[in-house]
């Protein structure tokens, strides 16, 4: 799993849930507690 740096800044993060209308919303530290992403840089 791969993550926006710029994401990791903030207090909640949503994601698609298996659909184009589901969408999964959580804390970003409980996100990344569960997943581990790997945090890069995509923008500049």
């Amino acid at each position: 799993m791969f993550v926006a740096a710029s994401l990791t800044n903030n207090e909640t993060i949503a994601f698609n849930a298996g659909s184009h209308i589901e969408v999964i919303k959580l804390a970003y530290r409980d996100f990344e507690r569960l997943v581990h992403p790997n945090v890069l840089s995509f923008t500049t």
